[in-house]
């Protein structure tokens, strides 16, 4: 509705499917980054069974823990999950609580989309030997740097950049923005301090199936 008011200014929303005026929705497809982390999970469990903490159950997490379940099957097809949703985005105590249920059955490998209630997971894996977690939205390595081995990243300054290059260069169309692993905004970014613990072999997988989805998404 603002934008009307406002036909020469350009509007940067990061949700949204709905394009009017100069308002441009940006979509993140991190659930191409939590992919390659669950190849991660799937090949170095030890008990089998992972899990995901989600905020609230909005497609972009769901899609982030089915992606997830995903790679690590691609690995590991006798891999179990397991998914907790808080219903919160903001409560550290009850992301703790909902990762310690979740290594209680057996999670060795936790991934989460939570916002700041996801300080509560670390803090679970820490206390857990043997349990390993991976961030979300931002490289998280720094909350546990034993314990994280990767992260599925979004870099926003980046994808705003790329919007306003097309705005300074006159090349600007409202659409819906949508953006992968190809084009560099979302990553999946490993935790080199913990680089030996997976194996080349994996590595290497990991590798080619990035690869494979960046070349998915170029025309």
């Amino acid at each position: 509705r603002v934008s009307i008011d406002y036909p020469s200014v350009v509007f940067i929303i990061t949700s949204g499917e709905r394009v009017q005026g100069n308002v441009a929705p940006l979509i993140f497809r991190l659930s191409e980054a939590s992919y390659l982390a669950g190849m991660v999970a799937g090949g170095l469990t030890k008990t089998g069974t992972i899990g995901f903490v989600g905020g609230v159950e909005l497609p972009p997490v769901r899609d982030a823990s089915e992606a997830w379940v995903a790679g690590a099957r691609a690995v590991n097809p006798q891999v179990q999950s397991r998914t907790s949703y808080l219903n919160n985005w903001d409560d550290a105590a009850l992301g703790r609580e909902a990762a310690r249920a979740l290594i209680r059955v057996g999670a060795d490998m936790l991934h989460h989309n939570a916002d700041a209630a996801a300080i509560g997971v670390f803090q679970a894996a820490k206390e857990a030997p043997g349990v390993y977690v991976f961030g979300a939205n931002a490289d998280q390595s720094s909350l546990a740097p034993a314990r994280v081995l990767g992260s599925a990243v979004i870099d926003l300054p980046r994808a705003l950049l790329l919007v306003a290059r097309e705005v300074q260069g006159g090349t600007f169309m409202p659409k819906v923005e949508s953006f992968g692993l190809a084009s560099g905004v979302v990553q999946y970014v490993p935790n080199p301090a913990l680089d030996s613990l997976v194996p080349a072999a994996l590595a290497a997988r990991i590798r080619a199936a990035e690869d494979s989805i960046e070349r998915q998404e170029v025309p």
